[in-house]
C-alpha cells in the first residue's frame, strides 16, 4: 500500500519495471481511481531511482494548488483509499491510458490530508417495527 499525504512531496516506491515487457526507455503512467466515487485521475512524473532493475521511485505532491500531471504534482480533493495502477509506455508526456503497452502494477493508495474520507452510510430508523410469522 501507497500512503500519500496532501501538501507534501511523497516519495514513492513501485517495483513495476519488474513487469515491464517494452525495451529501455520505459516510462510509467499512473491512475488513481477513488473507491467511493470512482474518479479517476491519471499522472506521470520522472523516476529517479538508482538501481531501476530492483524498484523504481517517484516523487508525487498531493496539493490543494495547480496540477502538473507530468511531473507528478495532482491535485486530489478527496481522502481516503484509491486503487491504483501502473501502466508502461514509451513516451514520458503521454496521458492517456489506451496509448500505453499495459498494466505492469496495481495496489492501493491511502490519501491522508486534514479532512475525514468521504464514506457511504445507513441511518437505522428507530422506527422501525418487526414482524414475526409463525
Amino acid at each position: 500500500m501507497i500512503l500519500l499525504k496532501k501538501d507534501t512531496i511523497n516519495r514513492t516506491i513501485i517495483t513495476a519495471t519488474e513487469n515491464a515487457t517494452l525495451s529501455a526507455p520505459v516510462y510509467f503512467l499512473f491512475e488513481l481511481i477513488n473507491d467511493n466515487t470512482k474518479f479517476a485521475k491519471v499522472f506521470t512524473a520522472a523516476d529517479i531511482s538508482t538501481n531501476i532493475c530492483r524498484y523504481n521511485e517517484f516523487l508525487i505532491e498531493v496539493t490543494d494548488g495547480a496540477e502538473d500531471l507530468l511531473n507528478g504534482v495532482i491535485n486530489l480533493n478527496i481522502n481516503g483509499y484509491y486503487s491504483y495502477l501502473v501502466y508502461q509506455m514509451a513516451d514520458p508526456t503521454n496521458l492517456d491510458i489506451s496509448l500505453t503497452s499495459g498494466v505492469v502494477e496495481t495496489g492501493k493508495v491511502y490519501l491522508q490530508g486534514d479532512k475525514k474520507p468521504i464514506t457511504s452510510s445507513y441511518t437505522d430508523n428507530d422506527d422501525n417495527k418487526y414482524i414475526s410469522y409463525q
